[in-house]
């Protein structure tokens, strides 16, 4: 990847990790979500390293409805 593209996930994690340490916005979710985030912040911060990590492969799916006439 070029300069402008992204390299890492580095910032991905430090913006969750600020998200979960923002007490208005998680108290602003339900608590069965509110308890997945925090889980996955968890998972978070026992396998990220401080720095240099890979971004994870981004997949999208795209449904069309075929076009039909009468």
């Amino acid at each position: 990847m070029d300069a402008d593209g992204m390299q890492d996930a580095d910032w991905e994690i430090a913006a969750t990790l600020d998200y979960v340490a923002d007490t208005a916005h998680m108290s602003a979710l339900p608590t069965e979500i509110r308890r997945l985030v925090t889980t996955q912040a968890d998972l978070i911060r026992a396998t990220a390293r401080p720095r240099g990590n890979p971004a994870l492969p981004a997949y999208s799916v795209t449904a069309a409805r075929p076009y039909w006439t009468p």
